[in-house]
C-alpha cells in the first residue's frame, strides 16, 4: 500500500494506491481507515476503485452501507 499525502484547499488528503484489493469486508475497511489516519493524520481518503472488492458494488451484500454505518457510529463515539 502506497500513501501520498496532499493538501487541497487547506485540507490534508491521503491518496492510497496498491496492487491488491485492500477492502473486502467491513473489518478490513475499518482497519484500512484507521491505518491511513494513524500514518498520515488525514481523515479524508481517496482510493481507486480497484482497491475495493466487487462485493462493495453489489448492493444486495450491503457492504458499502455497513462500512458507512460503522464509520459514522465509530466517529460519533
Amino acid at each position: 500500500m502506497n500513501i501520498e499525502k496532499l493538501e487541497v484547499y487547506g485540507k490534508d488528503i491521503a491518496v492510497v494506491s496498491s496492487s491488491e484489493i485492500l477492502i473486502g469486508d467491513v473489518q478490513s475497511a475499518l482497519d484500512f481507515m484507521a491505518t491511513v489516519q494513524y500514518e498520515t493524520g488525514c481523515d479524508r481518503i481517496v482510493i481507486y476503485k480497484s482497491l475495493l472488492s466487487e462485493s462493495f458494488f453489489d448492493l444486495k451484500t450491503r457492504l458499502a452501507g455497513e462500512i458507512k454505518r460503522r464509520k459514522v457510529t465509530k466517529t460519533e463515539v
